[in-house]
Protein backbone atom coordinates (compact mmCIF):
# COMPACT_ATOMS: atom_id res chain seq x y z
CA UNK A 1 0.00 0.00 0.00
CA UNK A 2 0.98 3.40 -1.13
CA UNK A 3 1.43 6.05 1.61
CA UNK A 4 -1.05 8.18 -0.27
CA UNK A 5 -3.15 4.85 0.26
CA UNK A 6 -1.98 4.64 3.49
CA UNK A 7 -3.14 8.09 4.72
CA UNK A 8 -6.65 8.36 2.94
CA UNK A 9 -7.36 4.85 4.90
CA UNK A 10 -6.53 6.16 7.69
CA UNK A 11 -8.27 9.34 7.54
CA UNK A 12 -11.45 7.58 6.33
CA UNK A 13 -11.18 5.45 9.55
CA UNK A 14 -10.75 8.12 11.32
CA UNK A 15 -13.59 9.79 10.25
CA UNK A 16 -16.19 6.98 11.17
CA UNK A 17 -14.70 5.55 14.47
CA UNK A 18 -12.60 8.66 15.48
CA UNK A 19 -9.36 7.14 15.97
CA UNK A 20 -6.20 8.29 15.44
CA UNK A 21 -7.71 12.10 14.70
CA UNK A 22 -5.20 13.61 16.93
CA UNK A 23 -1.99 11.82 14.60
CA UNK A 24 -3.46 13.47 11.50
CA UNK A 25 -2.04 16.47 12.86
CA UNK A 26 -3.65 19.18 10.20
CA UNK A 27 -6.78 19.41 10.98
CA UNK A 28 -8.10 20.99 14.44
CA UNK A 29 -9.94 18.49 16.77
CA UNK A 30 -13.15 20.29 16.28
CA UNK A 31 -13.19 20.20 12.45
CA UNK A 32 -12.86 16.38 12.62
CA UNK A 33 -15.91 16.01 14.51
CA UNK A 34 -17.61 17.72 12.10
CA UNK A 35 -16.06 15.86 9.22
CA UNK A 36 -16.75 12.70 11.20
CA UNK A 37 -20.53 13.62 11.82
CA UNK A 38 -20.74 14.56 8.28
CA UNK A 39 -19.23 11.27 7.10
CA UNK A 40 -21.68 9.29 9.49
CA UNK A 41 -24.42 10.80 7.98
CA UNK A 42 -23.66 10.30 4.26
CA UNK A 43 -22.71 6.20 5.04
CA UNK A 44 -26.14 6.25 6.66
CA UNK A 45 -28.21 7.22 3.95
CA UNK A 46 -25.95 5.27 1.65
CA UNK A 47 -27.13 2.99 3.76
CA UNK A 48 -30.66 3.48 3.81
CA UNK A 49 -30.99 4.19 -0.10
CA UNK A 50 -29.31 0.45 -0.31
CA UNK A 51 -31.91 -1.09 1.77
CA UNK A 52 -35.33 1.03 1.87
CA UNK A 53 -37.54 -1.97 2.09
CA UNK A 54 -35.68 -3.57 5.35
CA UNK A 55 -35.79 0.04 6.77
CA UNK A 56 -39.45 0.33 6.83
CA UNK A 57 -39.80 -2.55 8.49
CA UNK A 58 -37.90 -1.68 11.30
CA UNK A 59 -38.78 1.66 11.10
CA UNK A 60 -36.70 4.77 10.66
CA UNK A 61 -35.41 5.14 14.18
CA UNK A 62 -34.45 1.40 14.89
CA UNK A 63 -33.03 1.59 11.54
CA UNK A 64 -30.85 4.62 12.34
CA UNK A 65 -29.65 2.88 15.52
CA UNK A 66 -28.63 -0.07 13.53
CA UNK A 67 -26.44 2.35 10.91
CA UNK A 68 -24.58 3.61 13.68
CA UNK A 69 -24.04 0.32 15.63
CA UNK A 70 -23.16 -1.05 12.03
CA UNK A 71 -20.50 1.33 10.81
CA UNK A 72 -18.94 1.28 14.51
CA UNK A 73 -18.65 -2.63 14.00
CA UNK A 74 -17.79 -1.99 10.37
CA UNK A 75 -16.11 0.87 9.25
CA UNK A 76 -15.02 1.13 5.57
CA UNK A 77 -11.61 -0.13 4.84
CA UNK A 78 -10.96 1.83 1.82
CA UNK A 79 -12.63 4.51 -0.11
CA UNK A 80 -14.47 2.51 -2.62
CA UNK A 81 -17.94 2.18 -1.01
CA UNK A 82 -19.31 -0.49 -3.56
CA UNK A 83 -19.31 -3.32 -1.01
CA UNK A 84 -20.21 -1.30 2.04
CA UNK A 85 -23.45 -2.57 3.34
CA UNK A 86 -22.48 -6.34 2.70
CA UNK A 87 -21.77 -7.34 6.49
CA UNK A 88 -25.83 -6.09 6.79
CA UNK A 89 -27.75 -8.68 6.71
CA UNK A 90 -25.65 -11.03 8.77
CA UNK A 91 -24.99 -8.08 10.88
CA UNK A 92 -29.47 -7.93 11.37
CA UNK A 93 -29.49 -11.61 12.17
CA UNK A 94 -27.20 -10.88 15.22
CA UNK A 95 -28.94 -8.44 16.83
CA UNK A 96 -31.27 -9.57 19.86
CA UNK A 97 -34.11 -6.98 19.21
CA UNK A 98 -34.27 -9.05 15.60
CA UNK A 99 -34.68 -12.44 16.85
CA UNK A 100 -38.37 -13.01 16.37
CA UNK A 101 -38.19 -10.97 12.89
CA UNK A 102 -36.18 -13.18 11.07
CA UNK A 103 -37.69 -12.42 7.72
CA UNK A 104 -36.01 -8.64 8.26
CA UNK A 105 -32.17 -10.38 7.60
CA UNK A 106 -33.83 -12.31 4.66
CA UNK A 107 -35.05 -9.25 3.44
CA UNK A 108 -31.78 -7.46 3.81
CA UNK A 109 -30.27 -10.66 1.87
CA UNK A 110 -32.98 -10.05 -0.78
CA UNK A 111 -31.65 -6.24 -0.86
CA UNK A 112 -28.14 -6.42 -1.02
CA UNK A 113 -28.26 -9.18 -3.86
CA UNK A 114 -30.43 -6.39 -5.63
CA UNK A 115 -27.51 -3.93 -5.31
CA UNK A 116 -25.27 -6.38 -6.48
CA UNK A 117 -26.86 -7.10 -9.67
CA UNK A 118 -27.71 -3.57 -9.97
CA UNK A 119 -23.79 -3.33 -10.12
CA UNK A 120 -23.13 -6.44 -12.64
CA UNK A 121 -22.40 -6.50 -16.18
CA UNK A 122 -24.99 -7.24 -18.45
CA UNK A 123 -23.90 -9.54 -21.44
CA UNK A 124 -25.42 -10.31 -25.06
CA UNK A 125 -28.39 -12.56 -24.58
CA UNK A 126 -29.02 -15.90 -25.73
CA UNK A 127 -31.90 -15.45 -28.66
CA UNK A 128 -34.03 -18.17 -29.70
CA UNK A 129 -32.48 -18.91 -32.71
CA UNK A 130 -29.04 -19.47 -31.09
CA UNK A 131 -30.80 -21.86 -28.56
CA UNK A 132 -32.47 -23.47 -31.54
CA UNK A 133 -29.40 -24.31 -33.50
CA UNK A 134 -27.12 -24.85 -30.09
CA UNK A 135 -30.06 -27.22 -28.82
CA UNK A 136 -29.67 -30.07 -31.41
CA UNK A 137 -27.62 -32.15 -29.20
CA UNK A 138 -29.47 -31.30 -25.74
CA UNK A 139 -26.91 -33.86 -24.53
CA UNK A 140 -23.95 -31.38 -25.43
CA UNK A 141 -26.17 -28.45 -24.49
CA UNK A 142 -24.33 -25.34 -22.36
CA UNK A 143 -26.24 -22.80 -21.03
CA UNK A 144 -24.74 -19.98 -19.49
CA UNK A 145 -26.51 -17.43 -16.77
CA UNK A 146 -26.20 -13.45 -16.52
CA UNK A 147 -23.68 -12.65 -14.19
CA UNK A 148 -26.46 -10.01 -13.02
CA UNK A 149 -28.58 -12.98 -11.95
CA UNK A 150 -28.29 -13.36 -8.68
CA UNK A 151 -30.88 -16.35 -6.31
CA UNK A 152 -31.80 -16.73 -2.72
CA UNK A 153 -32.96 -18.98 -1.01
CA UNK A 154 -35.08 -17.93 2.79
CA UNK A 155 -37.30 -19.45 5.21
CA UNK A 156 -39.94 -16.48 4.66
CA UNK A 157 -42.26 -15.38 1.42
CA UNK A 158 -39.85 -12.93 0.98
CA UNK A 159 -40.36 -11.80 -2.49
CA UNK A 160 -44.03 -11.07 -1.77
CA UNK A 161 -42.97 -9.04 0.82
CA UNK A 162 -40.54 -7.33 -1.16
CA UNK A 163 -43.17 -6.65 -3.45
CA UNK A 164 -45.95 -5.94 -1.22
CA UNK A 165 -43.87 -3.12 0.54
CA UNK A 166 -42.99 -1.53 -2.93
CA UNK A 167 -45.94 -1.17 -4.10
CA UNK A 168 -47.59 0.43 -0.65
CA UNK A 169 -45.85 3.54 -1.13
CA UNK A 170 -45.72 5.36 2.58
CA UNK A 171 -48.74 3.28 3.68
CA UNK A 172 -46.78 -0.24 5.02
CA UNK A 173 -49.14 -3.19 4.41
CA UNK A 174 -50.67 -5.03 7.64
CA UNK A 175 -49.77 -8.67 6.77
CA UNK A 176 -49.33 -11.76 8.93
CA UNK A 177 -46.16 -13.72 7.71
CA UNK A 178 -46.22 -17.59 7.72
CA UNK A 179 -42.83 -18.91 7.89
CA UNK A 180 -42.31 -21.25 4.39
CA UNK A 181 -39.33 -21.71 2.28
CA UNK A 182 -39.00 -19.63 -0.74
CA UNK A 183 -36.98 -19.58 -3.73
CA UNK A 184 -35.99 -16.15 -5.50
CA UNK A 185 -34.35 -14.32 -8.63
CA UNK A 186 -33.30 -10.73 -8.12
CA UNK A 187 -31.73 -9.62 -11.23
CA UNK A 188 -31.25 -6.26 -14.01
CA UNK A 189 -33.68 -5.70 -15.72
CA UNK A 190 -32.63 -2.26 -17.85
CA UNK A 191 -32.35 0.10 -15.60
CA UNK A 192 -34.48 -1.59 -13.08
CA UNK A 193 -34.30 -4.42 -10.67
CA UNK A 194 -36.69 -7.24 -10.94
CA UNK A 195 -37.48 -9.94 -8.19
CA UNK A 196 -38.91 -13.29 -9.49
CA UNK A 197 -40.34 -15.85 -7.09
CA UNK A 198 -39.38 -19.02 -8.55
CA UNK A 199 -40.94 -23.00 -7.32
CA UNK A 200 -37.82 -25.01 -6.12
CA UNK A 201 -37.06 -26.86 -9.88
CA UNK A 202 -36.74 -23.39 -11.25
CA UNK A 203 -34.47 -22.37 -8.62
CA UNK A 204 -32.23 -25.61 -8.43
CA UNK A 205 -31.96 -25.10 -12.63
CA UNK A 206 -30.39 -22.14 -12.56
CA UNK A 207 -28.35 -22.63 -9.08
CA UNK A 208 -27.03 -25.49 -11.46
CA UNK A 209 -26.38 -23.10 -14.53
CA UNK A 210 -24.19 -21.12 -12.25
CA UNK A 211 -21.68 -23.30 -10.75
CA UNK A 212 -22.06 -25.97 -14.18
CA UNK A 213 -23.50 -24.82 -17.71
CA UNK A 214 -24.07 -28.12 -18.69
CA UNK A 215 -27.84 -28.41 -19.12
CA UNK A 216 -28.31 -32.24 -18.75
CA UNK A 217 -27.21 -32.05 -15.30
CA UNK A 218 -29.11 -28.79 -14.23
CA UNK A 219 -32.28 -30.58 -16.06
CA UNK A 220 -31.83 -34.02 -14.09
CA UNK A 221 -31.13 -31.49 -10.68
CA UNK A 222 -34.69 -29.65 -11.12
CA UNK A 223 -36.55 -32.69 -12.02
CA UNK A 224 -35.26 -34.49 -9.15
CA UNK A 225 -36.38 -31.32 -7.24
CA UNK A 226 -39.52 -30.79 -8.26
CA UNK A 227 -40.88 -33.93 -10.39
CA UNK A 228 -43.59 -31.52 -12.04
CA UNK A 229 -41.23 -28.82 -13.29
CA UNK A 230 -42.10 -27.29 -16.49
CA UNK A 231 -38.60 -27.67 -18.24
CA UNK A 232 -39.40 -25.89 -21.53
CA UNK A 233 -41.57 -23.56 -20.35
CA UNK A 234 -39.32 -22.19 -18.06
CA UNK A 235 -36.47 -22.11 -20.44
CA UNK A 236 -38.43 -20.38 -22.97
CA UNK A 237 -39.06 -17.73 -19.95
CA UNK A 238 -35.62 -17.30 -19.73
CA UNK A 239 -34.92 -16.91 -22.95
CA UNK A 240 -37.88 -14.08 -23.23
CA UNK A 241 -36.64 -12.62 -20.32
CA UNK A 242 -32.44 -12.64 -21.99
CA UNK A 243 -31.54 -14.12 -18.47
CA UNK A 244 -29.27 -16.61 -20.76
CA UNK A 245 -26.51 -15.07 -22.30
CA UNK A 246 -24.11 -15.67 -25.17
CA UNK A 247 -20.39 -17.29 -24.34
Amino acid sequence: MSKLDKLQNDMLRSLITQEGGDDLGATPAQNMRIYHNNARLLLRDMLKDTFPVTARLVGDAFFVTVCRDYMQAHPPADGDMTDYGANVPAFLKRLPGLQNYLYVPDMARLEWAAHEAYLSPRKAPLTTTALSAAAADPMTLQLHVQPHVFLLRAGWPIADLWQKITEAGDDLPEMELIAEESFTAVYRDDTRIAVWSLSEGSYTFLEYLQSNPDFPTAATAAMNAEPAFALDRFLGMLVQQGLLCKI
